[in-house]
């Protein structure tokens, strides 16, 4: 077990720099799993007596001499790309105007730090953004990337192009991911899964009702809404739909005209509340998930989870323990899970071994999903690792 305070060569705590995200407010309670991963990891890491200064919008994380909160802007990309003005003022989509007022905002943000290096041990980068991973060797402290986002992405996938600076270094949450980034030497990166506070989800040991989905509505990033009120309609199973609408165009056209009588939609329900009463979790995600957030979620809750075999999926659920993962394609194999089928019949065979569970089964199942979060998925066990990886950086 870690002692609370890390003390290095000069005997002092660690202040780290953090680059949060000015998508959305940076709280426990976002509509976003950079946001609510940031807050979870900040308030997790004070106890360890560590000090942080928190570069994101209005409204984020702030704790007394833990946590300062250094505002970049007022309202979020989110938001301001939506914005009538730019969306008159230009032929461009609202989506790349938000990507434009992205890399003015973290230009910014790149002078401040330039300004204020010298305060932090070192630097931690939430964005994914390129600007600052490819600029770095204009700094002196080490810049430590968290992987929300693909490996394949510009802040790794840029270095087949420019040299990556030597104290620039990255954390994988999947092992699939540390080993998709293999421009990047083993020395410069770590694998560490993401945590949950586990305390703030109640484990529910109940029966079950509906189908659940929970997640973003983004046309890049395709966490499965439509196919999971496609699987809910044609079973004839109601399914709980609780988004945040990146794209009201995407919602518009490609996810509401889905909806029927078994299609029960809210927003801006808080995260706890999401998972009372779900039978499973179904998640047809679309692309290459990097982890997962909602799904370690669900699971605290007790609520198993049905999913395509995509990103970090494999390494999350424990297949016929905690749900059952499903082959997306007869083309798209990824391994022998208990369900043969693939597509969308193979989720409909999950679907239906769930709901055919004996009571005791099911309900074991469920403390299966609880036990297996409580095991590897912790906030705590999170920061441990991380406490290791800072260790490493500052001897390198």
């Amino acid at each position: 077990m870690f002692a609370l305070t890390i003390k290095y060569q000069y005997n002092q705590l660690m202040k780290f720099g953090v680059i949060g995200s000015i998508a959305k407010p940076t709280h426990s309670e976002a509509m976003g799993g950079i946001e609510v991963w940031t807050a979870l990891f900040l308030l997790e890491s004070i106890k360890r007596g560590h000090v942080f200064d928190l570069f994101a919008l209005k409204g984020s994380i702030e704790v007394t001499n833990q946590i300062r909160l250094i505002e970049v802007l007022k309202k979020g990309l989110d938001v301001i790309k939506n914005n009538p003005f730019f969306k008159s003022k230009s032929k461009l989509s609202g989506e790349h105007n938000g990507m434009l007022l992205m890399d003015v905002s973290f230009s910014r943000m790149m002078v401040l730090l330039k300004e204020k290096q010298q305060d932090y041990d070192i630097v931690i980068n939430n964005s994914a953004s390129p600007l600052f991973t490819v600029n770095w060797d204009l700094y002196q402290k080490p810049l430590l990337n968290i992987g929300h986002f693909s490996a394949a992405e510009p802040y790794v996938s840029y270095f087949d192009y420019f040299p990556l600076p030597p104290h620039c270094f990255f954390v994988f949450p999947s092992r699939r991911e540390y080993e998709l980034a293999a421009r990047v030497p083993d020395q410069q990166k770590f694998h560490i899964p993401h945590g949950i506070d586990i305390s703030k989800i109640p484990f529910e040991a109940g029966t079950g009702k509906n189908m659940l989905w929970v997640g973003r509505l983004d046309p890049v990033a395709r966490k499965g809404a439509p196919e999971a009120i496609a699987i809910s309609n044609k079973m004839e199973i109601p399914i709980n739909v609780y988004t945040y609408i990146e794209d009201t165009h995407y919602f518009d056209t490609a996810v509401k005209p889905l909806f029927t009588a078994y299609t029960h939609f809210q927003t801006n329900i808080p995260r706890t509340e999401y998972f009372k009463d779900a039978k499973l979790f179904l998640f047809p995600l679309q692309w290459e998930e990097p982890f997962g957030f909602t799904i370690v979620e669900a699971m605290a809750s007790g609520t198993p989870v049905v999913a395509y075999a995509k990103g970090a999926i494999p390494e999350i659920i424990k297949d016929g323990e905690t749900g059952f993962i499903v082959n997306a394609s007869e083309d798209d194999r990824r391994g022998n899970w208990m369900i043969t089928k693939t597509g969308e019949e193979g989720m409909f065979e999950a679907v239906e071994r769930i709901y055919s569970l004996p009571l005791e089964r099911y309900q074991a199942m469920r403390r299966a999903c609880r036990e297996h979060v409580e095991r590897s998925f912790t906030v705590e066990k999170m920061v441990d690792g991380y406490e290791k990886a800072y260790s490493a950086i500052l001897e390198r």
